[in-house]
């Protein structure tokens, strides 16, 4: 495995751990911007559903590629 496919998906982690532990700091740092107000707590609820999702994916694929 090369450098550039560990960075990805140690990346690819963090974001998604990111979302997961503090959907509302990563709020703030990606969509903020464009927003008068805050959404509503079932957003951040789904946005935390969906880095714990995505963490679990990009751990497998890591795990797959590592392991090959």
């Amino acid at each position: 495995m090369n450098i550039f496919t560990t960075l990805f998906f140690l990346v690819w982690i963090a974001i998604a751990m990111s979302n997961a532990i503090n959907p509302r700091f990563m709020w703030k740092i990606t969509d903020s911007w464009k927003a008068t107000k805050e959404p509503q707590d079932s957003y951040f609820l789904i946005r935390r559903v969906g880095g714990v999702i995505f963490s679990i994916i990009g751990i497998a694929f890591f795990l797959f590629v590592f392991t090959r």
